[in-house]
C-alpha cells in the first residue's frame, strides 16, 4: 500500500551482484530458476526468494542503494520492493550518500543471517526485515541479523540505530551501534 495512492511508486529492481557456491532462486510462484540463470547480473523483483546452502552466499543490490548479503544456510523472500522512479544520470551507486528516490522494502527472513548496508534513506522510505520472532526497521545503517530456530535472534548493529519490534510487542526497541 506504500505510495500506491498517488501512483508514483513502481516495482524496484534487484541485481544478483554475486553468487558463491550453491544458491537457489525461486520465482514469485515458488519455482526454482534454472541453475544457469542464477549468476551475477541476474535481475530479480519482489516475490523472488533466495536460499543458500552450506558455504554459499549471495549479494543482492537494490536499485535504492541497499546491499543485502545473504549468508550461508539462509532463506529469505523479498515480499515487497517499491520505489519512486528516478533518473540516474551519470551518478554511480557507490558515489551516492543517500538513496536516489523514496522506497519501501519488506524482506522476510525465514532462517539464517543477512548483512545489510543501506544508504541514508529518505524520510518517506522504509526498510523492514520480518522474521518469526519480530521485525527490524532500518533507516540508513549497517547491521547483521540472524535467525536460528534453536537459538533465537541475533541483531548486531554496526552503525546508526535499528528499531526492533519483538513479535507481539506494540512498540519497537531501539538497538544502537555497538549493541546487539
Amino acid at each position: 500500500s506504500f505510495g500506491q495512492e498517488d501512483g508514483a511508486f513502481e516495482r524496484g529492481g534487484i541485481i544478483l551482484a554475486s553468487v558463491k557456491e550453491q544458491v537457489t532462486i525461486l520465482d514469485p510462484q515458488g519455482n526454482p530458476l534454472a541453475a544457469e540463470k542464477v549468476k551475477a547480473g541476474a535481475l530479480l523483483t519482489d516475490g523472488h526468494s533466495v536460499e543458500t546452502g552450506e558455504g554459499a552466499e549471495a549479494m543482492l543490490l537494490f536499485s535504492n542503494g541497499i546491499v543485502v548479503t545473504v549468508e550461508e544456510n539462509t532463506k529469505i523472500k523479498i515480499d515487497s520492493f517499491l520505489q519512486e522512479p528516478f533518473e540516474p544520470g551519470d551518478k554511480k551507486l557507490e558515489d551516492l550518500k543517500e538513496e536516489p528516490s523514496s522506497s519501501s522494502v519488506l524482506v522476510n527472513l525465514e532462517v539464517g543471517s543477512l548483512v545489510v548496508q543501506t544508504k541514508k534513506l529518505n524520510k518517506k522510505s522504509n526498510f523492514e526485515i520480518s522474521s518469526p520472532v519480530g521485525t527490524a526497521g532500518i533507516r540508513g545503517t549497517e547491521f547483521k541479523m540472524g535467525i536460528d530456530p534453536k537459538a533465537g535472534i541475533q541483531l548486531d548493529v554496526t552503525e546508526s540505530v535499528v528499531a526492533f519490534t519483538p513479535l507481539g510487542a506494540t512498540r519497537p526497541l531501539a538497538v544502537g551501534a555497538g549493541q546487539g
